[in-house]
């Protein structure tokens, strides 16, 4: 069981505070809940109650900075998950984002960005479902390393690319951040 002040990942709603577990009478059933407060978005309050599987399902914990490391240094080169058949593509991508995988997430936003690259240089553009899907994987990660490296969130796209692209320069730039931060 989660406890109060614990900080999780909420499937989409991103990064939350549990700031505390209450019983609540919601319809004609009393039942104990998880309230949630999502760091970004204060204004939001979200209610998941404890017995209910598939949503705290969607509660995970957030990686340690050295996994988030592991997660971006082993992008680097990696030409992401492309799948060539659109709707093939369009379910796999939903079913990542769905299910909270962050490495799936963070080579779905290579291979979307590399072939929104691609399609740029013929003057094209995405499809808007998968322009809709990028925006969202990269919501959910950016929100998620911002936190957990110390970092606000319009720094955070740029931090990711320049360690994407350089190996172990990069790497130690990256070592000696955490250590700032601890």
């Amino acid at each position: 069981m989660a406890e109060v002040n614990e900080i999780v990942r909420y499937g989409a709603q991103g990064i939350c505070r549990i700031q505390q577990i209450e019983e609540k009478s919601i319809g004609a059933s009393r039942r104990l809940y998880y309230v949630l407060k999502p760091v970004y978005h204060e204004d939001s309050t979200i209610f998941v109650p404890v017995d209910n599987p598939a949503l705290t399902g969607k509660m995970h914990r957030l990686l340690r900075a050295q996994e988030v490391l592991q997660l971006l240094s082993g992008l680097a080169g990696d030409d992401g998950l492309w799948v060539e058949d659109e709707a093939q593509r369009r379910e796999a991508y939903e079913q990542i984002l769905r299910s909270g995988d962050r490495v799936g997430m963070a080579r779905l936003i290579r291979a979307l960005s590399l072939q929104k690259v691609r399609l740029g240089a013929q003057r094209k553009k995405l499809h808007a479902a998968e322009e809709a899907i990028l925006k969202e994987a990269e919501r959910e990660l950016n929100e998620e390393f911002a936190y957990v490296l110390g970092l606000s969130l319009e720094e955070t796209p740029a931090f990711i690319r320049n360690l994407i692209k350089t190996d172990e320069e990069s790497e130690e730039a990256f070592a000696a951040h955490l250590k700032e931060k601890n």
